[in-house]
């Protein structure tokens, strides 16, 4: 038994390495509401932004990518990345969201940004400038402050 331990541990390695592979590639025909509310939702977004216009992609893992649509299928569709000029192609089923435009290049971190959140940085900055003239007016107005 002694010697047959580190047999065991590899076939039960394999395995669970196998398990889970399958448990990934595992078909979609099951697809919650919520899930095909979004394909549904995230094809009739691609299909109103169109061929050959910018957007951007939000992948269920949340990563982001920014190009310009080459083609739309029926179960995928892909995108010529803006900086890197490689065809992505994306199912359906993995994607959460499409927006249109690519996201612009922060002169800060060199990376691009979803527009949305640059508006609501914008907001932040301009509250807390605003804020600041209003306590520098009445600090210069009234001394007591």
């Amino acid at each position: 038994m002694k010697n047959n331990l580190p047999l065991i541990l590899l076939f039960v390695t394999f395995f669970v390495l196998g398990t889970q592979r399958a448990d990934a590639q595992a078909p979609t025909a099951s697809l919650s509401k919520q899930d095909a509310e979004r394909i549904a939702k995230v094809k009739k977004d691609i299909a109103k932004i169109g061929v050959d216009k910018e957007v951007t992609v939000s992948r269920i893992d949340n990563r982001d990518f920014f190009g310009r649509v080459q083609k739309i299928g029926v179960d995928d569709f892909e995108i010529v990345e803006t900086d890197s000029k490689i065809v992505q192609i994306f199912k359906y089923v993995d994607i959460k969201n499409v927006r249109s435009g690519d996201g612009r290049v922060s002169a800060l971190t060199g990376k691009r940004s979803n527009s949305r959140f640059r508006r609501i940085r914008l907001i932040i900055a301009a509250g807390v400038l605003v804020t600041a003239v209003i306590v520098v007016v009445k600090g210069v107005t009234d001394p007591r402050f």
